[in-house]
């Protein structure tokens, strides 16, 4: 998830409890509204969940998850993250060094990272999984149906319990811990045209890339030495840090682990995609229409 996007999760935490900036009464009960339904949405597939799992203790444990033989390495990762946020950096900083004004450079060079990012990624896996892309990231059409609707299910799942999180470390921590972004300043500066281009980055873009990298190839190099949960909760850790914002470290280690584990289940990469899709999604939807 963009950096962005971070914040916006405070903000529609800030929003449950009425907090909202410049929102008019209506908005705010609208808001609201809005969230409670997917609170409660998402605390039933959560029972129910606890439920099947609790009936087949297997699912939890993932002795059964399918197998991803690769030749990934620590070499492969850090070769993909550097080039990927390199890019980012230097596109941004060349465009502000031609005058280019900061908030657009930082869209800008965000999109040259992911555009580049995503088949870099893709090719390292396609060159480390024994079996290619279709079985190493389950590239694959076949059960586009269930995938989808388990992504969903994954998402209503998890939204409830990254919301309370940030409701909870943004009352605790202090604030000079926590650091708003350049970037939801900037959306309500930048041009239609831009604002855009960041709903593209942060809601397909992004998601796209963040998977491929965190799930698709980190999870499974960490699957080559450790067993699954400590690989899904490493990468969890990692993806949460690498953010760098401590009132959402919580959380999105969180989300990390709704995503790891669907990925380790089903052996494929749609499902948390799509998680990760709807999770920037709302969260843009309702910083968008406070």
């Amino acid at each position: 998830m963009s950096d962005a996007l971070l914040h916006k999760l405070t903000i529609l935490a800030a929003s449950a409890g009425g907090q909202s900036p410049g929102a008019t009464v209506g908005d705010e009960i609208e808001l609201a509204g809005a969230i409670i339904w997917l609170i409660a949405l998402g605390s039933v597939v959560l029972l129910v969940w606890g439920f099947a799992t609790a009936l087949h203790p297997e699912r939890a444990t993932l002795r059964r998850c399918p197998r991803r033989p690769t030749t990934l390495n620590p070499v492969h990762i850090i070769v993909v993250f550097f080039l990927w946020h390199g890019l980012t950096i230097g596109v941004m900083e060349a465009l502000q060094a031609w005058g280019v004004a900061r908030f657009q450079a930082g869209v800008l060079g965000s999109l040259a990272g992911q555009m580049v990012g995503i088949p870099l990624a893709l090719f390292v896996a396609w060159t480390c999984f024994r079996r290619g892309l279709r079985w190493g990231l389950g590239l694959s059409a076949r059960h586009w149906l269930f995938d989808t609707g388990r992504g969903i299910a994954g998402y209503l799942a998890v939204f409830p319990v990254c919301l309370g999180l940030v409701q909870l470390f943004a009352w605790l921590l202090p604030a000079d811990w926590q650091s708003k972004h350049s970037m939801l300043v900037a959306l309500d500066e930048l041009t239609p045209a831009y604002k855009t281009l960041v709903i593209i980055s942060a809601v397909v873009l992004a998601p796209v890339l963040e998977e491929l990298f965190f799930r698709g190839l980190l999870q499974s190099m960490l699957r080559r030495y450790v067993k699954p949960w400590p690989g899904i909760l490493t990468a969890s850790a990692i993806f949460a840090c690498v953010h760098a914002q401590a009132q959402n470290i919580p959380a999105l280690f969180v989300l990390g682990i709704a995503l790891g584990y669907n990925y380790e289940r089903c052996g494929r990469l749609w499902p948390v995609v799509l998680i990760h899709m709807l999770f920037n999604g709302v969260v843009l939807t309702f910083y968008l229409t406070r």
